[in-house]
């Protein structure tokens, strides 16, 4: 879809998966919140790890984390708005503020509604072990 494949780009496509991901598990109650947070945690232990990598220096690693973390925030809540209300207008204009590299805002779109999609069809005992369903022929 036009995403490079950068550290940002990576960083935006991973956000973005997350966000529906974390989404669909606080669909399931406490059980779901407990590892939508267990997914977010080890989401930003990551990023944190990544940051160092990049040659960011100790002291200001957890201001970029503290950023990342709030533009991942803001973006699954304006996700969750407009995905709930199946607005493609409030769904592309996210995606054009947090994915800033791909001029196909409208197939990523598109993907984020198909992967929402087929979020909500997979049984939480799946998502919680970490299998995924098998693909039907038509998949």
């Amino acid at each position: 879809l036009g995403v490079p494949d950068t550290s940002d780009g990576r960083l935006e496509m991973i956000m973005i998966t997350a966000a529906l991901v974390i989404r669909r598990l606080k669909r399931d109650g406490a059980r779901g919140e407990e590892l939508a947070q267990a997914l977010f945690d080890l989401m930003f232990a990551d990023i944190d790890r990544n940051f160092r990598e990049q040659g960011v220096g100790d002291l200001s690693v957890g201001k970029h984390v503290k950023r990342a973390a709030a533009t991942f925030i803001a973006q699954t809540a304006h996700l969750e708005m407009a995905l709930a209300n199946e607005d493609m207008v409030a769904l592309t204009a996210t995606i054009r503020r947090n994915i800033a590299t791909t001029n196909d805002m409208a197939g990523v779109a598109r993907a984020v509604i198909d992967y929402d999609s087929k979020l909500n069809e997979w049984p939480f005992g799946q998502l919680e072990m970490g299998t995924l369903p098998e693909q039907r022929q038509s998949d």
